[in-house]
Order: structure tokens, then C-alpha cells, then sequence
């Protein structure tokens, strides 16, 4: 947004050189001033001057690289000069990153929070346009606006945040705080690697209920391969129930790193409307609406992966998993007496269980019931009880595995006929033996599946990489090292030992 300096305000020892941005926020300058550029926030209200004044107080506590630098500030609040970051915002500069290297900036981004909270102070409006990424990856919360320390200051009245960025306590109308941070943390980085908020709808309106109502789907479900524990500790973070969120923010920037080590996610297509309406069920349960789900298909449908989604997901929730035993029906006090809701997950199919789960459904308990078998239980549909059967993989889904896989796109038609889109079949026709190998990084995984196919030259897998042949004999030693790779034909081909 170019304006002429001629039509820019009074700003004391600033001369204004480029409107980058206006709003109800003020107007911010690329301004030039007696040190340097500076980013220069200027009020055109009164209410933005107090604004700006508030902001000004709070950055007074601020001295950490990962958070923008005050330079000065007018006592009246008619401007504020901020350190002057030439970047990205994080949204541009997350698009065609590789994992690792978003896991280390959401590492450094996590420090800054860190250091805000560790003086008190809540930022309130986490968000992709909220940060900046300069050329050397380091990024800088900016705009503390609404930030406010917390012991200090009472609670702003009224929704304030960016829908798709706020945590659902907000969206309820409770006050935010430092576990509000935390979960718009963790729909950053989400969205840093899937590319859209954990809750992606056009209609704006659509966010005001759905973090309310259900649960995000797993980032590794739109990320294929991402690290479990990664995995685990973004969706940790989206807890709707604030107490239940890793932290604190000081925890994070270690976690986040030591994530990288984990063996990747086992990769999870196809089922994305039963899973969603299980994500609900759990809502359901943790707000009192317990309910009873029977899981049916045969072996290897995916009937047991939905009931593990389930548990993640209840787990993440603060649920108390409760273990029938051999008297399903000794457990009814239990179930009665939690104070918090329940999870029990059963294969078995005797009269005890649906004993069990007509008093679930009879007495409304908090409770979530999941019953895993090869056929549908008609006596507990009858009584209210819900049944689920994973539909068959379609082409298009087959498609999209063998894409996470790096396999050729020309298998897909023979893979569906052979499994007949049973989920557990394709598998075992994909069987992937690097998949568990621990302590890789995302290009040396890539490799390495590569060389599990076959043996290939330096330049064939040099070509499939994008990599020069001197970096992808860097990107080999490693691997060579732990006798994962072998060297052929005096070194001009490499193969997969996979000896561990």
C-alpha cells in the first residue's frame, strides 16, 4: 500500500515513508528514524491512542529475539516505533517448507511465548499475520495489542481474538489467559502444516460454534508421515478443555524438537465422516451426552483404527479410560460416580456388555461406549445405540496413499482390485519396512524408502530428491554410518540394508 510521505502524520523524530497497513489498530508506517527503519503504529483516535499506549506499557516488559522490540513510544499514544522486521508472514513462508525446518521456527516462536508468559503477560490474538519470519528464520510475535498481564488486569469484556485462531473457552465467552495462548499455538502450527486453521470453513460463522461442538481432525491425517509425537503434541494443544493443554509454554520449544525423533504416524486415510462423528461423540460425552457406538466391519476395515482415534482423542480430552474386566456390569457404579466423563472400549460382544450399555443409554451417564466387532448388535440398536461400518477405499483414496507413500500413481488400479479397498489388505501390500526406523530426519526418511525399492544410482536418486549429487552423498553418510545403506558397484548405487 504505497501513500505519500507528504499525506503521513506528525511522528516526532520519524519521517514516514510507506502505509504498509490501516485499521482499528491505527495506521502502521515504514518510517525512517535516527537509528534505522522502524515499523511506526500511529493513532487516529482516541480509543487507538489508549490503545497504543497499553501496548506500549506491556512491550516495556518485552526483551526476547522471538518478540518485536519497542524503539520508542509518544506518552500520549499518538505512535509507537517497533523494531522493523523485513520478512514473511508466517502463512507465506510456511508454504513448500519441510517439517523440520517449521518444527524449529514454532520451537523458536514457542521461546517467545514462553517469555511473555514468564513476565505475566497473555499476547490474546496468536495468528499466522501475528508473526514474521525474517530471511534467516527467525521469527517475531508482533502486535501485542490486546495482550494484557495477567495477574494485573482485569479481564477485556467482549469476544476479543481472530476466529479460527481462538480457543473455544473464548469463543464461550470465558476470560483468556495463558492456556488460551497455548491452543492458538497450537492451531499456528497446524496450520503451518497442513496449510489452513485446524477448523477450515469459509463461513466465518461456521467458527464461532465448530471448536464448540467437535474436535479438529489429526494433523497427521492432512500431513501424512508427520512424527507421532508431534502429532500428539499439536492435537494436545487443541484440548477444548484448557487444563488439559501441554504446557507450560517454557516446555515447549524442547518438545517440539525432541518430536522429531519419533517414528512417524501410521498414515490414516479414507473414513473421514465416521471419524468425524466420532470427534463429536467425545464433545458429546465430555459436555454430559454420554452414547454407545458399536464399530463393525471385518478384520482389517478399519474399525480399529477408528476406535484408536477415539481413545487419542478422549485422552487428549482429560477422559478416564475404565477397563471392563470379566463383570461388565460391576462397573456401573464406577461409570456413575466419575467426576469426569469416561471412555470404555470393548471387543466383546457377551450379555454383560449389552447389559452394560443399555444402562449408558437408559441413564444418560457420562460415558462413551465403544463396542469393536465383525457385525452390527441389532438388540442395542434398537435401544439407541449407534452403529458405524468403515466404507471401502475408493480409488481416489489409494491415491492419495501411495502420494504419502512416494510410490508410483500407476499401482493405484491394481492395488484397489487386489485389496478390494479393505484398508488392512492395502497395507499389508504396502508393507513399508522403514516406517519404524527412529531418529531420522524427513530428507533421510525420503531416502531411504527410495533405496528400499531397489538399488538406484547417485544420480537417479539425486534426481528424485531435487538434490545435487554432492549434497545427497551428504545427505547418505548417515545413513551409511548406521548400516541402513549400502554402497554397490564401487559406490555408484546405493540400497537399503534396513538392518537395525
Amino acid at each position: 500500500m504505497e501513500t505519500s510521505p507528504q499525506s503521513s502524520p506528525p511522528t516526532g523524530p520519524f519521517r514516514c515513508l510507506q502505509l504498509l497497513s490501516t485499521g482499528a489498530g491505527g495506521m502502521v508506517w515504514r518510517a525512517e528514524g535516527p537509528a534505522g527503519p522502524v515499523a511506526l503504529k500511529v493513532a487516529q483516535s482516541e480509543s487507538q491512542q489508549v490503545a497504543l499506549r497499553h501496548e506500549a506499557a506491556i512491550l516495556d516488559w518485552v526483551d526476547h529475539p522471538n518478540v518485536i522490540r519497542k524503539v520508542q513510544a509518544h506518552p500520549s499514544g499518538t505512535w509507537l516505533a517497533l523494531e522493523y522486521v523485513e520478512g514473511a508472514a508466517l502463512k507465506e513462508w510456511a508454504r513448500g517448507k519441510g517439517v523440520t525446518r517449521i518444527v524449529e521456527v514454532a520451537a523458536r516462536l514457542a521461546e517467545g511465548l514462553a517469555h511473555l508468559h514468564g513476565n505475566g503477560i497473555a499476547h490474546g490474538d496468536l495468528k499466522p499475520s501475528n508473526v514474521v519470519i525474517d530471511d534467516q528464520d527467525r521469527p517475531r510475535i508482533i502486535d501485542l495489542g490486546i495482550a494484557r498481564l495477567v495477574e494485573d488486569e482485569p479481564p477485556p469484556a467482549g469476544f476479543r481474538g481472530t476466529l479460527g485462531f481462538a480457543a473455544p473457552e473464548v469463543l464461550a465467552g470465558r476470560p483468556p489467559g495463558f492456556a488460551t495462548d497455548l491452543w492458538s499455538f497450537g492451531a499456528l502450527v497446524y496450520a503451518m502444516l497442513t496449510g489452513h486453521p485446524p477448523f477450515a470453513d469459509r463461513d466465518p460463522a461456521a467458527l464461532t460454534y465448530l471448536p464448540l461442538s467437535s474436535l479438529p481432525e489429526p494433523v497427521s491425517a492432512l500431513s501424512p508421515g508427520l512424527p507421532k509425537a508431534l502429532d500428539e503434541l499439536v492435537m494436545g494443544l487443541l484440548a477444548r478443555q484448557p487444563d488439559a493443554r501441554p504446557g507450560p509454554a517454557s516446555t515447549l520449544p524442547e518438545a517440539l524438537r525432541a518430536s522429531l525423533r519419533s517414528p512417524p504416524q501410521p498414515i490414516l486415510v479414507g473414513m473421514r465422516r465416521e471419524r468425524e462423528a466420532l470427534r463429536g461423540l467425545v464433545v458429546a460425552a465430555q459436555q454430559g451426552e454420554g452414547s454407545v457406538v458399536v464399530l463393525h466391519g471385518p478384520d482389517g476395515s478399519g474399525r480399529r483404527t477408528l476406535a484408536a482415534e477415539v481413545q487419542s482423542a478422549a485422552r487428549r480430552e482429560g477422559f478416564v479410560r475404565l477397563s471392563l474386566g470379566e463383570r461388565p456390569r460391576e462397573l456401573l457404579p464406577e461409570l456413575r460416580a466419575a467426576p469426569q466423563p469416561t471412555l470404555v472400549v470393548t471387543e466383546s460382544r457377551d450379555r454383560g456388555v449389552i447389559e452394560l450399555a443399555s444402562r449408558v443409554l437408559a441413564e444418560r451417564l457420562r460415558c462413551l461406549l465403544v463396542i469393536v466387532t465383525d457385525r452390527p448388535m441389532v438388540t442395542l440398536g434398537k435401544l439407541g445405540a449407534q452403529h458405524m461400518q468403515p466404507p471401502a477405499l475408493g480409488l481416489d483414496q489409494v491415491r492419495q496413499l501411495l502420494s504419502a507413500l512416494h510410490r508410483p500413481m500407476d499401482q493405484a488400479e491394481g492395488l484397489l482390485s487386489a485389496s478390494k479397498g479393505n484398508p488392512g489388505a492395502l497395507v499389508a501390500l504396502l508393507s513399508d519396512p522403514v516406517r519404524e526406523i527412529v531418529g531420522l530426519t524427513e530428507p533421510e526418511r525420503a531416502l531411504l524408502q527410495l533405496t528400499a525399492r531397489g538399488p538406484m544410482t547417485i544420480e537417479a536418486l539425486a534426481k528424485q530428491l531435487t538434490l545435487g549429487e554432492h549434497a545427497l552423498i551428504d545427505l547418505a553418510e548417515p545413513l551409511l554410518d548406521r548400516g541402513l545403506i549400502v554402497e554397490l558397484d564401487d559406490g555408484e548405487r546405493l540400497a537399503a540394508s534396513l538392518m537395525r
